[in-house]
């Protein structure tokens, strides 16, 4: 009873540069699945897309007791990331 070789399958799709944008749907479906895939261990993994700052962010909790163990990064690194970044575009704005 030996396991079947695994097939390898060459995609001519190219995977999207760190740059280039992904839409916010693609983005949401892939965070669904990881979702479905981390929910089989003792600890729960959820993604999420940060409101402002539109960056992918994790929390990882128990799966039993429901405790945010970690969240990287931090909401509140974004909601810090995010302030910056509209400071930034308030001085860009006013140097025009």
């Amino acid at each position: 009873s030996q396991a079947a070789p695994l097939k390898v399958v060459e995609s001519k799709k190219e995977a999207p540069s760190a740059r280039e944008e992904i839409p916010r749907e693609e983005v949401e479906k892939g965070v669904e699945k990881l979702n479905r895939l981390m929910g089989i261990i003792d600890k729960r993994y959820e993604y999420s897309i940060h409101e402002n700052s539109h960056r992918l962010s994790v929390k990882i909790v128990d799966q039993l007791s429901g405790e945010v163990l970690a969240e990287i990064p931090s909401k509140r690194a974004l909601d810090i990331l995010d302030s910056f970044s509209q400071m930034a575009g308030l001085f860009s704005d006013k140097r025009v």
